[in-house]
């Protein structure tokens, strides 16, 4: 994913968790069915599909109030060194943290 993909994908996506939180239908269709779920909100928003690469699949984790969720970055098996843009990637970072969680 380069950085442009990255950045169009994280206002995608940040949409589609705040409708998740408080649109139990699209959530339940969200964890069925992530990928046509995601395009059909994409449409919605009056985006083209082509917006994210064909190449991408989904995976929609539904984390517990008291789980935390890390999303490891791949690493090649020819070389197990992040390569620059995933570390610019990792040394961004993205957290998601359930509503309702409190640090102490």
């Amino acid at each position: 994913m380069n950085t442009t993909e990255l950045s169009s994908w994280k206002t995608i996506e940040a949409g589609i968790l705040a409708r998740a939180a408080k649109d139990p239908v699209f959530r339940q269709h969200l964890i069925e069915n992530p990928r046509a779920t995601i395009f059909e909100e994409l449409e919605r928003q009056g985006l083209k599909s082509n917006t994210i690469p064909s190449g991408w699949s989904f995976k929609i984790v539904e984390a517990d109030e008291n789980e935390v969720v890390l999303i490891l970055p791949k690493v090649s098996e020819s070389s197990r060194e992040l390569s620059s843009e995933d570390l610019d990637h990792v040394s961004a970072g993205w957290v998601s943290i359930s509503p309702g969680y409190m640090p102490e």
